[in-house]
């Protein structure tokens, strides 16, 4: 069983690869949290989070900077940059048109994990700081 610092730098990875199936089957039953949005998901509806975030942002990658972890949680601090060339989806229904901006931010992840297998995941990010970047605010 892999540890789960190796858990989550297989999601960046497979976030990376454009993999949505993957990264879902890492989170499988998990809930995602977003509290800068107040967005919650797990399984098809993180797909969906997944495939706006790539529609958005087809280059983005994600870099794991830093791992710290338990017997049942990991925290890690993880690096994005991408490109905002394709439609954005809100948590809240609307659309932000790609304006061609870089993006760049380092975000921390925690997943929460029962019996080894990722129960939730929250997401802490600087929302406004990405809408200023993508020149939406």
């Amino acid at each position: 069983m892999p540890s789960h610092a190796e858990h989550l730098t297989a999601m960046i990875e497979a976030l990376n690869a454009g993999d949505p199936d993957r990264f879902v089957e890492l989170s499988e039953g998990a809930t995602y949290h977003e509290p800068a949005t107040g967005r919650t998901a797990r399984d098809d509806d993180l797909k969906a989070v997944f495939v706006n975030w790539r529609t958005a942002f087809p280059d983005l990658r994600g870099e794991v900077v830093s791992v710290v972890e338990n017997a049942n949680t990991v925290a890690g601090e993880v690096s994005f940059t991408g490109t905002h060339s394709g439609i954005f989806a809100t948590a809240d229904g609307g659309q932000i048109p790609a304006s061609g901006n870089a993006v760049e931010q380092t975000q921390v992840l925690v997943g929460h994990y029962e019996n080894g297998i990722l129960a939730r995941m929250t997401r802490y990010f600087d929302a406004l700081g990405i809408l200023r970047q993508m020149g939406a605010a």
